[in-house]
């Protein structure tokens, strides 16, 4: 039994061996980290976030702007 667990535990450790080998060779391939990939959406979401703060707080600068001028 347990050279058995011993001979499972290896052969996963194998197993896990191949399947980084073969992520490696497919980001290789497509040139794509999908890690890398996920760092800069969330870095564009941020920015596009900050973007849209930009714009309302312009907004509403304008909207006092205009109100200043009604009184």
């Amino acid at each position: 039994l347990g050279v058995q667990s011993a001979r499972a535990a290896s052969e996963h450790e194998s197993q896990k061996d191949i399947v980084k080998q073969l992520q490696n060779i497919r980001e290789s391939i497509s040139g794509v980290s999908l890690d890398e990939e996920t760092a800069k959406m969330i870095e564009f979401q941020k920015s596009f976030d900050a973007s849209a703060r930009l714009i309302r707080a312009a907004d509403e600068m304008m909207d006092t702007v205009l109100n200043l001028k009604r009184l």
